[in-house]
C-alpha cells in the first residue's frame, strides 16, 4: 500500500493512509482548516473589539462592567458584595480586586515604569492602603482608585510590603 500524499511505500502495521505525520497535516489542513479571528465581540455591547484576545471593549471596561454580576458594574460594588460574591480565604479573597487593576491599567499604561528604580519590564500594582483596612461599604472604584495605587516592580512591592521601602 502507498502513502497518498507523496506514494511512499507503507512499511509500518500501524500505517493506514499516510506515511508520516507531516503528510498527514498536509491533507488535513487542506480539508480542515484553521479558522483565523481577527477580532472579536464584547460579551455586554456585542460591538466588535480590534484585539480578539479582549473579551469587553474599551467602553465597557471603563465602565468597570463585569460578566460575572451583570447586574452591577464592578467598580461600583462595595467590598462587602464582592467578597460575598468571591468565597475564597485569606489574602486570596481579594484576588479580583487585583485583576481587575491589573487588567485595565496594563491595557490603558504600556510604558509604566517602577517609581522607585525605574525598572519597566515587569511591573506590579501596589495599593498604598492596603484592601483589608478599608471597611465593607467601600467601593471598589475607591480601593482601585489612582491616589491609592503605585506601580513597583516585585523587588520593591516586596521591600514596600515588608517596611522596608518608604514610597
Amino acid at each position: 500500500m502507498n502513502c497518498k500524499v507523496c506514494n511512499n511505500i507503507l512499511t509500518k502495521y500501524w500505517q493506514k493512509q499516510y506515511c508520516s505525520k507531516s503528510c498527514a497535516a498536509k491533507i488535513n489542513n487542506k480539508v480542515y482548516p484553521k479558522r483565523i479571528k481577527s477580532f472579536s465581540y464584547c460579551l455586554k455591547c456585542k460591538s466588535k473589539n480590534k484585539n480578539k484576545f479582549y473579551k469587553f471593549c474599551d467602553s465597557c471596561i471603563s465602565v468597570g462592567w463585569d460578566k460575572s454580576w451583570p447586574q452591577k458594574p464592578f467598580l461600583l460594588r462595595t467590598l462587602k458584595e464582592e467578597l460575598e460574591l468571591n468565597k475564597n480565604k485569606g489574602a486570596n479573597r481579594y484576588n479580583r480586586i487585583r485583576g481587575q487593576l491589573r487588567y485595565k491599567r496594563n491595557r490603558n499604561n504600556k510604558t509604566e515604569k517602577c517609581i522607585n528604580c525605574g525598572y519597566s519590564k515587569h511591573i506590579e500594582y501596589c495599593h498604598k492602603k492596603p484592601i483589608s483596612s478599608f471597611s465593607e461599604n467601600t467601593l471598589i472604584k475607591e480601593i482601585n482608585s489612582e491616589c491609592n495605587i503605585i506601580p513597583l516592580c516585585p523587588n520593591c512591592h516586596w521591600e514596600y510590603d515588608n517596611n522596608l521601602l518608604k514610597v
